[in-house]
């Protein structure tokens, strides 16, 4: 019965489905949640403090915050949550308000 079961004659190539990702954010949008995320590490003092604030790795917020490419919606959800803000307003550049003292929070 051996003759009957198919035999694998050239390598092949398994592969993993792409995941799913959520929607991407434009770069204007991308630099302003960097912007928030670099207000957000002035008010805290440090990555880790605004890390443990979004519920993230310290490597993932520096990453985000450091690079050149893109942000993902879900760092600007979870900065938006940090900061107590809406989501639309670290998007749009609502947050920070230019002028506004990292420390105080006054303008």
């Amino acid at each position: 019965m051996l003759g009957s079961v198919p035999v694998l004659r050239s390598p092949v190539a398994w592969r993993r489905p792409k995941a799913v990702r959520g929607p991407e954010l434009s770069a204007e949008e991308s630099a302003r949640v960097k912007a928030a995320l670099a207000f957000l590490r002035a008010r805290e003092g440090t990555w880790r403090a605004v890390a443990e604030a979004m519920g993230l790795k310290l490597r993932t917020v520096r990453y985000a915050a450091e690079r050149r490419t893109g942000v993902s919606a879900g760092i600007a959800l979870r900065a938006a949550r940090a900061a107590g803000v809406p989501v639309e307003d670290v998007l749009s550049g609502a947050f920070p308000k230019a002028g506004t003292c990292p420390h105080c929070g006054r303008g």
